[in-house]
């Protein structure tokens, strides 16, 4: 079949029919609408048809291309990982606003349940052009529980030419980067959380995440679990320079977290930041 007559019988999915025909036939998408009358070979249909189906089952578009973009840049993705979401972006800017704002000659940023690495690799990658000519030194950490998402995100990292500027490690939350944190407790730290916070009721209801991994979703019975052990483990490393914690949460889960965080942090340091709906999507932890 032509490429007009692939997306004349995905009329329902013509825009993404027309990417993944652009993925199968290794084109971009104007070049698949310059040329219907282009004739997929056996295994170009092959392939089309087999997406396709995946697609109309459920599967999200980004596993199917295998890439989704994430501030300015291309990231591959896979089951492995969370697709990174745009509300998510304003973890990035605060991230450079940080920088910007504090003349620190030395500073830590860490993400942590880097999954894809797009948070990490979009910090380091601004930040690393920008101190090109500057006297400074950042030094930036990634980690996750899963191994296959540190292999995607690795391969993000060299796909930016970043790879030797970001220490990869697998485990939980902070307890990597335990010691490096200890040597180093007076250094300006700056910790991205995007970890799971779904309930498992929440999980299951919504069928627009079947196929992304449990493991980065469900936070636990009410979804705080991690940050609740993420806020323990900060608290008991004692840092004594500025901090600033971000944590992308359920905007319902507001008051819960806030709460949590007033066991170890006084009320001022406590700050909540709305995504563009309006809603809180973040509580951040400043302590200058």
């Amino acid at each position: 079949m032509t490429i007009g007559q692939n997306l004349s019988t995905a009329e329902s999915f013509r825009r993404e029919a027309l990417s993944l025909l652009a993925f199968v036939c290794r084109r971009d998408a104007s070049w698949v609408i310059a040329h219907p009358e282009y004739k997929l070979d056996n295994k170009e249909s092959r392939l089309f048809a087999k997406k396709l189906s995946q697609l109309k089952s459920g599967w999200p578009l980004a596993y199917l291309l295998e890439e989704k973009n994430f501030y300015k840049h291309s990231f591959t993705v896979s089951p492995a990982v969370l697709i990174p979401r745009p509300e998510s972006e304003m973890i990035v800017e605060a991230a450079l606003e940080y920088h910007q704002k504090k003349h620190y000659r030395q500073q830590i940023f860490l993400d942590l349940g880097t999954g894809s690495g797009a948070l990490i690799i979009s910090i380091a990658g601004h930040i690393n052009n920008q101190e090109i000519s500057k006297n400074s030194c950042c030094y930036f950490g990634a980690s996750d529980i899963s191994a296959a998402a540190l292999k995607v995100a690795e391969i993000n990292a060299r796909k930016q030419r970043l790879k030797s500027k970001i220490s990869f490690r697998r485990g939980d939350l902070l307890l990597p980067w335990r010691r490096y944190l200890q040597i180093n407790r007076h250094s300006p730290l700056f910790i991205a959380a995007n970890l799971p916070y779904l309930t498992p009721k929440e999980q299951a209801q919504e069928a627009s995440i079947a196929y992304e991994p449990k493991l980065a979703l469900i936070g636990g019975r009410d979804g705080l679990e991690l940050y609740r052990r993420l806020l323990e483990q900060l608290a008991s490393l004692k840092m004594s320079g500025p901090l600033f914690l971000m944590m992308e949460i359920n905007p319902r889960q507001a008051p819960s977290l806030i709460k949590e965080a007033k066991k170890y942090w006084r009320p001022e340091y406590i700050q909540k930041k709305s995504d563009l709906s309006g809603r809180t999507r973040f509580i951040i932890i400043n302590k200058s």
